[in-house]
């Protein structure tokens, strides 16, 4: 998706475009103009095969391998005979397959258990915009991951486990495009070799009750994108983040109530995030801001008074904030909180079977007032 700012250097050729008519940038009306509004059928196959295999009591394998090709065609409005240049005529077409076989143990007695497996995933992408339509395009996108990956839970003793797991993946895209006669070009060859660890221990204070501590890494991928201001190409580093969780789980009132707890503190490192680029307020591309970080809290309770009625509540607490942007021309929102990230999450719902395989349900969600943008 593509934010394409209004006003400044360059609006009538972005609006030329980017906008049909009448709806485009920057323009103080808006009408209902169907002559000009695309239409798109998308297409999706996946075909999975799923293997398990029982090796022992003990241990077990299993793999699965996945094809999918999908296709979205944006075509020309239905009624009227529209402009060629008016509506957006292009074409994504993708191609992806996954293979993951694991390898896994769970003792007879005791709580120990552990599982060591591997991802491969391809995916080949190519986009093409018609001649003479609004998005005239070429775009080949080349993406592979490869991970190894092992996950346990050791019992030390009656009251303790150790959790350690970790993952070591390797990806890479390769992606050339081309836009508006050349006018928008981006070509990068982008490779991210990371190890991705994670160690943890739970104390289990009776059947009913335990609480863990775990602590690990988790990364997104460099990209890159184009300003659509000075039609330059960018690249954004890839983004880190280390966090520690204390996690509780408790059973209450003979199991009829359950109460799990999540707290958790994370810290970012180069953290993907749109803002102002080399062009000024007008030009908005992805930058690396040098530090965030998002604590909170998620609530679950779930009770059962009977054998026929179950109620369910849960609660998240979030502040997400931008610590230092690390950039003169974005130091501005240090202190702001991320876009999208609201504060307040909740639900509440319950369900009763009303007779033997009939059950009616209710559920209510609440999502507090978030901001679209960095700049809140």
């Amino acid at each position: 998706i593509v934010r394409i700012p209004k006003g400044g250097a360059g609006e009538q050729e972005r609006r030329q475009h980017a906008y049909p008519p009448d709806i485009g940038a920057g323009s103080s009306r808006r009408e209902s103009r169907p002559d000009v509004y695309s239409y798109f059928d998308s297409e999706n196959r996946i075909v999975a095969l799923n293997a398990n295999y029982a090796i022992t009591q003990e241990w077990a394998f299993d793999a699965v391998l996945s094809q999918q090709k999908a296709t979205t065609q944006f075509g020309p409005p239905r009624v009227g005979n529209p402009d060629p240049a008016a509506y957006l005529d292009f074409t994504f077409s993708s191609d992806e397959v996954a293979f993951e076989p694991k390898l896994s143990f769970k003792s007879k007695q005791g709580r120990t258990g552990a599982v060591v497996g591997a991802f491969v995933k391809t995916r080949d992408r190519d986009d093409l915009g018609e001649p003479g339509s609004n998005f005239v395009l070429t775009a080949d996108d080349r993406a592979s991951s490869r991970s190894l990956f092992a996950d346990a839970t050791f019992e030390l003793s009656p009251s303790w486990d150790l959790l350690a797991a970790a993952r070591f993946q390797d990806d890479r895209q390769k992606r050339n495009f081309s836009a508006f006669d050349g006018a928008l070009v981006l070509g990068f060859d982008e490779r991210n070799r990371v190890f991705l660890p994670k160690l943890g221990a739970t104390y289990h204070h009776s059947a009913d009750a335990n609480v863990s501590l775990v602590a690990y890494k988790g990364y997104n991928a460099s990209g890159g994108g184009v300003s659509f201001i000075s039609f330059t190409p960018y690249l954004f580093k890839k983004e880190t983040a280390q966090t520690v969780e204390l996690v509780s789980r408790t059973q209450w009132l003979d199991r009829t109530l359950t109460a799990n707890a999540n707290l958790f503190f994370t810290q970012f490192k180069d953290a993907q995030i749109s803002g102002i680029g080399p062009e000024g307020p007008e030009d908005s591309v992805y930058l690396n801001a040098a530090k965030v970080r998002t604590q909170g809290v998620e609530i679950d309770l779930a009770y059962q008074p009977g054998a026929r009625t179950r109620l369910q509540f849960a609660l998240g607490l979030l502040d997400a904030k931008i610590v230092d942007f690390g950039s003169e021309a974005n130091n501005a929102n240090n202190g702001n909180r991320l876009g999208l990230a609201p504060r307040v999450t909740a639900n509440i719902g319950g369900s009763f079977e009303v007779l033997p395989r009939l059950v009616v349900g209710a559920n209510a969600a609440f999502v507090g007032r978030r901001f679209s943008e960095v700049e809140n």
